[in-house]
């Protein structure tokens, strides 16, 4: 993510980058460019490989499973478009800042995810 944003600034001015990343999707670049909605929905899909190793311990009805991971993926959704709406915005602090990319990559690790969110 940081290399593409890297690889924009370098081919506009600094007005034509910051008027453009203020415009950008990060949505639709997340989940559509970088294909993170693949992954989830992978991810999701594994569910029922995992609710059908367990054992049944009470009632309880298809419709609240699927009720249940409707929730999980939207939460996932949100948790993901917040980390990356917060790497954008340190990866473009970073730029206008002169910063390089290892120094953006260490500044995301300090300020913005943990290792194990990276």
């Amino acid at each position: 993510m940081v290399e593409d944003i890297l690889d924009l600034q370098r081919s506009l001015t600094r007005e034509e980058f910051i008027s453009l990343i203020s415009t950008l999707d990060v949505d639709d670049y997340i989940f559509n460019k970088i294909g993170m909605q693949n992954d989830l929905n992978q991810y999701i899909a594994s569910y029922e490989g995992v609710l059908l190793g367990m054992e049944a311990t009470g009632q309880v009805t298809e419709q609240t499973l699927q009720a249940l991971v409707r929730l999980d993926e939207a939460t996932f959704k949100k948790q993901i478009s917040s980390m990356g709406e917060q790497v954008i915005d340190e990866a473009v602090k970073g730029i206008i800042g002169g910063k390089t990319e290892r120094e953006i990559a260490q500044s995301m690790l300090g300020n913005v995810l943990r290792p194990d969110q990276a």
